[in-house]
């Protein structure tokens, strides 16, 4: 990669741990347009199984465009969605499709059904490894270094909305046999104020911390690719 690469990579890998949002929005912008988002942008966010339709808007002359805001966290997601997307990342690329039952049987161990997971892949996993290690910068250095001295690696981003009314944070462990963890922090009204400085890194990120500290604790530590080959 060119030299000005990876200056552009690094910049944006620092923005994202400290959480600097406008250079996610500029990143986002059309060409021509800057109120609106890229489609390029919404694109890759319905491949990685996120609902096309939470990221439009009518404008004010009657047209529907992208969302902007979309790139700062604006779109009313479901946990569930966030949490597909960035099993995407954890995978290299591969998207894997959610289930809750794997197979039916009965007493005598006769199947009645067994599921057939959807897999296809739906990013280049080199830029798959991109963003893994910008998210793995955000738990060493960032706003979710409370994991950083973890037995187990991990990657994720913390998240905050206006006035603190909800925190969020959504990690990972290395496939195959890691896990991707959505957690959202909200009040019964969904409305109300967590509390000030009730921040995704302060509220969200311990659950993932409490699980991925016990279950790795007597489990072996799994490595990122570039823990192990540096130039992968």
């Amino acid at each position: 990669r060119s030299r000005e690469l990876e200056s552009t990579l690094d910049a944006l890998e620092k923005a994202l741990e400290q959480s600097i949002n406008l250079c996610a929005l500029r990143a986002a912008m059309q060409e021509g347009n800057k109120c609106a988002l890229d489609p390029w942008v919404v694109f890759m966010a319905v491949r990685l199984g996120i609902d096309g339709g939470q990221l439009t808007e009518k404008g004010l002359d009657g047209k529907y465009y992208f969302r902007l805001p979309i790139a700062l966290g604006a779109a009313d997601l479901t946990l569930l969605e966030l949490t597909r997307a960035y099993m995407v990342f954890a995978n290299e690329g591969l998207f894997r499709k959610e289930y809750v039952i794997e197979n039916i049987s009965n007493a005598e161990g006769k199947n009645f059904y067994q599921n057939a997971p959807f897999a296809e892949m739906r990013m280049q996993p080199g830029v798959a490894r991109i963003l893994t290690k910008g998210l793995r910068g955000v738990n060493l250095r960032g706003t979710g270094r409370s994991v950083a001295n973890l037995r187990q690696s991990s990657a994720g981003k913390t998240g905050t909305t206006n006035d603190f009314t909800d925190a969020l944070y959504e990690g990972f462990t290395p496939t195959p046999q890691g896990f991707t963890i959505g957690v959202r922090v909200f009040t019964r009204d969904k409305t109300s104020s967590l509390g000030y400085k009730e921040t995704g890194g302060k509220t969200a990120l311990p659950a993932f911390k409490y699980f991925v500290e016990n279950y790795y604790s007597y489990r072996d530590v799994l490595p990122f690719p570039e823990e192990t080959n540096p130039n992968k």
